[in-house]
């Protein structure tokens, strides 16, 4: 059987493109990989062994949260794209990624607001130190709906095909800035605190920044529908 030029072409071009984006997403995890272990580092030499169990048990329950708040909207995201966008259904695909953007927002923030309201019994349950315990909880727990929301816009984008977003503001850019942030809040005497607020600013800051860029994108994605 033999393959048409065109054809020839098409999936040369395709298996680049493949290969291209292989190679991006494998850097982009061994970037990730090398500022994930540098925050670390950085954790443990300059904080306490409870501050850095404090920072982590915090997180944890804030990521293992954030795993449900999409409600699987993420992955079905993703796939319902990919089926939509060959039967140049771009409405569809808008109205989906609207929905599940406003329902995730929705229901990160009513989440939100109930850990809120728990972070006394948590904190009771545990047998770290009431205060800072808290205050790392409350942090923390303010930047669930920047991640969920940030799932959303991943799976967005990975929908259409594109691997570059999901690397650069998922992947490396929120363990980068909260290097960054952090190193400046040492300068400052900012301990714990600086911890804290450099890994939640860091995961804000990296949202807002995909959100920036599927705008700029996409200006008509985020285009709500109600009816």
């Amino acid at each position: 059987m033999q393959i048409s030029k065109t054809t020839r072409d098409r999936l040369d071009g395709s298996l680049a493109k493949v290969g291209k984006a292989s190679v991006f997403v494998m850097f982009g995890l061994v970037l990730s990989a090398v500022f994930g272990l540098i925050m670390r580092i950085l954790f443990t030499r300059t904080l306490t062994k409870d501050e850095v169990g404090l920072l982590y048990y915090s997180l944890m329950l804030v990521m293992v949260t954030t795993g449900f708040t999409p409600l699987g909207m993420g992955e079905g995201l993703a796939r319902f794209i990919g089926y939509a966008g060959e039967k140049g259904a771009e409405r569809r695909i808008r109205e989906a990624f609207s929905f599940a953007f406003t329902v995730t927002g929705v229901i990160s923030l009513f989440i939100s607001l109930g850990l809120l309201v728990l972070t006394p019994l948590i904190v009771d349950i545990t047998a770290f130190e009431r205060q800072p315990f808290m205050m790392a909880l409350v942090l923390m727990i303010a930047s669930l709906p920047s991640l969920s929301l940030r799932t959303i816009l991943v799976s967005y984008t990975r929908g259409l095909g594109q691997v570059k977003p999901r690397v650069l503001f998922s992947d490396i850019a929120p363990s980068f800035l909260a290097i960054s942030l952090y190193g400046g809040a040492l300068l400052f005497g900012w301990g714990f605190a600086g911890a804290l607020l450099s890994v939640v600013i860091g995961n804000i800051i990296a949202t807002l920044a995909l959100l920036f860029w599927v705008v700029w994108k996409h200006p008509g994605g985020l285009k709500l529908h109600f009816r």
